[in-house]
């Protein structure tokens, strides 16, 4: 039945495809409009077409919103049951307008959207990740957030507080390819003192939870790289002590006993 169903859809397919090329320019358009008229979410896909065509920043990053919000999934609306899951959705638009913002000169405001994106991406595949499909489907959006980042007109310790913003909650290693722009860069030193400086501003003096855990990790990383002989350990809680020995053991790229 499914069989007979898709060459039913192919011959129509087929049958419409040779009837508009048998149209005129003018033609095709006439029953572009009949359609339209008829139907207010063919205009509305349109529209956002148009937008994105003609390239003005502000629709861009309306679309880009818009997309966005279309692929973020509600886990109270998309509930595992029954040995079921919910596969990941496709993210080919939202990187396409990624894409065409960049050529624009919109890095500042691009990259906290993206990297928003990416935290927002991490929890979907925490929640939702079963066979790596969902991690598979996500890893082109982090590749992208890496690339735009690490060639942005950005500030050096701005762009490494963006690589943190991400990685701050990341349990899953998707965000790995930050951990390697890191590591393996050659970053100025001062890029680091300021990133430490930065990561201080965000360390609450409330208990101890997963991302600030992660933050202590990687202020004793910034204030290193910094060449600070600043031992930041002994300024942390037993409980910080005990999450960062375990961080940079299992997750961290700088895996070695504590000091």
């Amino acid at each position: 039945m499914a069989t007979q169903n898709l060459t039913k859809k192919q011959a129509a397919q087929t049958a419409i495809n040779q009837w508009l090329q048998s149209l005129t320019p003018a033609e095709v358009l006439q029953q572009f409009q009949e359609i339209i008229s008829k139907h207010p979410k063919v205009l509305n896909d349109l529209t956002n077409k148009a937008k994105a065509f003609f390239g003005q920043p502000a629709d861009l990053f309306d679309l880009l919103g818009w997309e966005m919000g279309k692929v973020i999934l509600d886990p109270k609306k998309n509930v595992h049951y029954y040995g079921k899951y919910t596969d990941p959705p496709n993210y080919d638009q939202v990187l396409e307008l990624v894409e065409k913002i960049a050529t624009i000169g919109q890095d500042e405001r691009l990259i906290p959207v993206l990297a928003n994106f990416c935290e927002i991406l991490i929890d979907q595949i925490m929640y939702f990740e079963e066979d790596g499909e969902w991690f598979d489907e996500c890893e082109p959006v982090m590749e992208t957030y890496v690339r735009i980042l690490a060639n942005s007109s950005l500030a050096e310790s701005d762009k490494l507080y963006w690589a943190i913003m991400v990685l701050r909650n990341d349990g899953v290693g998707f965000g790995d390819p930050l951990i390697e722009y890191l590591m393996t860069k050659d970053h100025p030193v001062e890029a680091w003192n300021e990133l430490a400086t930065k990561i201080e501003r965000l360390l609450p003096t409330s208990k101890l939870s997963y991302d600030n855990g992660l933050l202590w990790s990687w202020l004793v990383v910034a204030l290193e790289r910094a060449g600070s002989t600043r031992n930041v350990t002994s300024e942390m809680s037993p409980e910080a002590i005990k999450f960062y020995s375990s961080y940079v053991h299992n997750f961290g790229p700088f895996k070695r006993p504590i000091k």
